[in-house]
């Protein structure tokens, strides 16, 4: 693998004039760059140190672009504001071969990675990837390197571009593969410390990591554990524990503050934590709050960044940091004002102190109040004018006289030497950089939102954020090689591309580029849509699709796609007919059926029958959350469910339209249906964070991962996908949603935890459903069914086992008017192999008499029911062959005085070995249960005690 430096800038300009000379006055100069993006900094000619490649085959870019058909642009609502530039790159790689057969199996993992160096591979300790946070105690410099899951640590302030001395959540400086170690870390967004103790923000592992000591070696696990509970507003108490997807965290040593972005809460422990799960003294819910982020503190005030805030009880397009004069101590404390970013408010504010009372905060730019903000209308004494590329998790501290700024989005840490006086004072150094202007993700092409589009012999991926497209002429067959063409779009962002019959179109925003023929060697666009096409206004271009008989435009804010006769000749050509989707996203189309993504749904038309009456075909066998792509290609569906950080795959279009469940689950180890907390993205070779664009050329699968991981994965088809099959496809009862049950409903229905298993809710009665599985899977033989009726919780089961082949399912169906929707049913779902589910079947039914088709009201097993005093109590059973059952519920008022009663739904202790001591939930406050067998006496007994013995 050969990459050597990018030609040069003059290539660039030479490129620049070739493209003015055929685009005449349509070209015109950038214009002020929108939000995180674009800084003031020139191109980079940097190099790479990577050794060639072995390889026989190798691919080397032209020298020049082709000069063949001027691009013909078409100004329907004015004149275009574009500037494209194309630049070629001195890349080799070896060329995959193709050929490949068979399918992909879940859990499988992918082949290669582009945008990135390879699989758990840092670069090194100066390498960073998107580092979001930088703390400091005056001697100590930590950074939060987030997207390699790693604290750097340096053991003194850094002077000038130094490696640090240690990495936690990392053995070595090398590897970024996460983790739920103690000493790992999935996506730490944030870090503080006091000198002596270190406090993290596993923000993926949804944590607070807590170091008592100094770390002073590679790896070193956490003391402490801070894990949290979803928050119940009918359990005030849980808010105190409600940690989910923290972004902020803050300490002097005496206190902590943690930002719980997921549940919009602010956590504060007024003496500093010493357990696991330690709760917070104070929370602070609000009204106001949104997705709470980073946090600036002396310990007299208090600063948090709000992305997505609500003032006056309505959320506001612009972020804010709230504001409280002095330290919150009591709940829910309402903040006294808040701030917003001078220059620009997308970003919300965060920094630091200085000893002499300067508040030091960032947002877009860097600002300075030379003391603290009496209210919202003082603005900053001092806003400097460099233009960082910043982000989400941008951030300033002092520390040793200096500023260091971290700037997300230039894969740096910025330094001044000394406080800055002047709007036009820039920073002295880089850490992570060779200089202040240099951007290591560029110069090592890690694409932001990479969207890829392969015809099988080239490989052309899109980057709205980059404003890029970048080529490689052929397939490449190795991770972390460089791309051998990339076109510079200047303002113009591209969201979405196809290829059919050797035509490339990209769209994006109000800008559509068409090429009459594959751009392998640099080629310009023939045809450029700006603006609109015909009658059409574009708003928000985010899908385009293109068959051998229609052109689509799928345009979000106008909630329409947009179709044509194939592609417009000239601007005034008006579509046939539109079809109108809400929250439309990219859509595909293979001639046969137009895949469309609607976030929360995917919706298949058929091309034949399309019309502006069509309302498409729901694909309802996954339930699918924020999906940004599905993709129709060969006859698969694959669908990016990018917030459940996975791809699902039908090999058959026609098994998607029938209801049943995907055949195969990149990214997770099993299809199931996932609770928000459950979902964990990460990078690692069978793991995807957020996928949300899909290409697939017959050959691989390639799956471009978005906003918080830029990975560029490709999956190969294996011929041994059958070997990997464990499960086959259930259909889906008509109109079922998908929805989660808690494990111990799956325990109770005796579902082993290795099995697929599904759940949804239906709108039908138990024999409507039942005679509806047993017709759609007639050829499955049925092994067991029955039906069960519980009259003291007035609970209706139903349940059938069956069989095909090696596989098997079983298929129980409830009604409980215990659950949030009493007029539907609960219809789960397992399979798997036939010895994995043969065994399978409600725990109620197996513990009652055979023969039996009522429940069965027994005597309680116990020999007397006092009331409990003081003292250890021992309750012997009555004789029972509890070798026959696998559970026990007791019976009668165990704990008078409380005036609880048993069976509750605590009731029901399982007993999976007689033989072995179970710890069992207690039916009240303060009471122990414990079942013991005694072999010798072949007794059981089951002991109730007082806590407080």
């Amino acid at each position: 693998m050969n990459r050597g430096v990018t030609n040069t800038v003059a290539v660039a300009i030479i490129v620049a004039i070739i493209l003015v000379s055929v685009l005449g006055y349509y070209i015109f100069i950038q214009e002020k760059p929108s939000r995180e993006e674009h800084p003031e900094s020139p191109l980079s000619s940097g190099k790479n140190e990577t050794k060639p490649s072995s390889s026989s085959e190798q691919v080397k870019a032209p020298s020049l672009p082709s000069k063949e058909g001027g691009a013909r642009t078409t100004k329907p609502h004015g004149p275009p504001k574009l500037e494209i530039t194309v630049r070629f790159v001195e890349s080799s790689y070896k060329v995959a071969s193709g050929n490949t057969s068979g399918w992909f199996y879940t859990g499988q993992d992918a082949d290669i990675m582009l945008s990135g160096l390879d699989f758990n591979k840092t670069g090194g300790p100066l390498l960073f990837n998107h580092p979001m946070d930088i703390a400091s105690d005056g001697r100590h410099l930590l950074l939060a390197d987030t997207w390699n899951n790693r604290i750097l640590i340096w053991n003194s302030l850094p002077t000038n571009n130094t490696p640090p001395d240690i990495v936690l959540g990392q053995l070595n400086f090398d590897t970024n593969n996460p983790g739920r170690g103690r000493g790992q870390l999935n996506w730490p967004v944030s870090v503080a410390t006091d000198g002596q103790r270190v406090v993290v923000a596993d923000t993926n592992n949804h944590r607070i990591l807590i170091w008592n000591s100094f770390p002073t070696r590679n790896g070193q696990p956490a003391d402490i554990v801070l894990e949290g509970v979803p928050p119940d507003p009918e359990r005030p108490e849980t808010y105190r524990r409600a940690i989910a997807w923290p972004w902020g965290v803050w300490t002097d040593g005496k206190r902590l503050v943690v930002s719980s972005t997921g549940a919009g809460i602010i956590l504060i422990w007024n003496r500093f934590p010493t357990e696991d799960n330690q709760p917070a003294d104070i929370y602070i819910k609000g009204g106001f709050l949104g997705t709470p982020r980073q946090i600036t503190s002396d310990g007299n005030f208090l600063i948090v960044g709000d992305h997505n805030p609500k003032i006056n009880d309505s959320s506001v397009s612009h972020s804010v940091s709230f504001v409280w004069k002095t330290f919150p101590s009591r709940d829910n404390q309402p903040y006294d004002f808040y701030l917003k970013d001078p220059v620009d408010t997308a970003s919300w504010l965060r920094g630091d102190v200085a000893p002499d009372g300067k508040l030091i905060l960032f947002g877009t730019r860097l600002h300075i109040w030379n003391s603290f903000p009496k209210g919202p209308e003082d603005k900053p004494d001092l806003t400097l004018e460099f233009n960082c590329r910043w982000g989400d998790g941008s951030r300033v501290i002092y520390a040793g006289g200096r500023l260091y700024l971290v700037e997300y989005n230039g894969n740096k840490v910025l330094v001044f030497n000394k406080m800055p006086d002047s709007p036009l004072d820039k920073p002295d150094f880089a850490i992570g950089a060779p200089d202040i202007y240099t951007n290591t993700l560029e110069t090592h092409f890690f694409i932001t939102n990479p969207v890829p589009i392969s015809d099988g012999e080239s490989l052309f991926v899109l980057s709205d954020f980059d404003r890029k497209l970048y080529v490689w002429r052929r397939l490449p067959d190795e991770s972390g090689v460089w791309p051998d063409i990339v076109y510079d779009f200047g303002i113009f962002q591209p969201w979405d591309g196809a290829i059919c019959k050797d035509k490339l179109v990209i769209a994006g925003e109000a800008t559509v580029l068409i090429w009459d023929a594959i751009p392998r060697n640099g080629e310009l666009p023939n045809r450029m849509f700006v603006g609109g096409i015909g009658n059409v206004e574009f708003k928000r271009l985010r899908g385009v699709a293109l068959d051998n008989k229609y052109f689509y435009l799928a345009d979000e804010e106008a909630g329409k796609i947009y179709v044509w006769n194939g592609i417009p000749e000239s601007n005034s050509t008006d579509p046939l007919f539109s079809l109108d989707i809400e929250h439309v996203r990219r859509i595909t189309s293979d001639g046969k059926y137009l895949a469309v993504t609607q976030g929360n749904s995917i919706r298949l038309f058929e091309v034949d029958k399309l019309g502006p009456d069509s309302k498409g075909i729901p694909v309802e066998g996954a339930h699918v959350n924020l999906a940004e792509h599905a993709l129709v290609a060969k006859g698969h569906l694959f669908v990016a469910d990018t917030c459940n950080s996975r791809v699902l795959a039908w090999r058959n279009v026609s098994d998607a339209i029938a209801g049943k469940p995907p055949d195969v689950v990149l990214g997770q180890e099993e299809l199931v249906s996932l609770r928000p907390e459950e979902v964990h993205p990460q990078i690692g070779r069978d793991k995807l964070f957020w996928p949300a664009a899909l290409s697939f050329d017959g050959n691989y699968l390639w799956v471009g991962e978005y906003k918080f991981s830029n990975r560029l994965l490709r999956f190969s088809p294996s011929s041994a996908w059958q070997e990997h099959i464990e499960t086959v496809s259930i259909p889906v009862y008509p109109g079922a949603q998908s929805t989660c049950l808690p494990d111990e409903v799956w325990a109770n229905m005796d579902v082993p935890s290795n099995a697929n298993r599904q759940a949804y809710m239906a709108s039908a009665t138990i024999d409507e459903a039942s005679e509806w599985y047993k017709k759609q899977m007639a050829e499955w033989t049925i092994m067991k069914e029955k039906s069960f009726f519980e009259k003291e919780k007035n609970i209706s089961l139903h349940y059938v086992l069956l069989k095909k082949d090696v596989h098997g399912a079983y298929i129980f169906i409830m009604k409980d008017p215990h659950i949030r929707e009493p007029d539907k049913i609960v219809i789960g779902i397992a399979s798997g192999l036939w010895e994995l589910i043969k065994d399978c079947q409600p725990l109620m039914i197996k513990a009652r008499p055979k023969g039996e088709g009522a429940p069965y009201q027994v005597e309680p097993p116990f020999t007397y029911l006092p009331e409990l005093g003081e003292g250890n109590v021992t309750f012997t059973v009555s004789p029972v062959e509890l070798d026959a059952i696998d559970w026990i519920e007791p019976l009668g008022r165990m704990n008078a005085p409380s005036g609880h009663v048993i069976p509750t739904e605590h009731g029901g202790f399982i007993l999976k070995n007689p033989s072995m001591k179970y710890q069992l939930r207690a039916p009240a406050d303060g009471i122990i249960f414990e079942i013991i067998h005694r072999t010798k006496y072949d007794e059981y007994q089951l002991r109730l005690a007082h806590s407080n013995t």
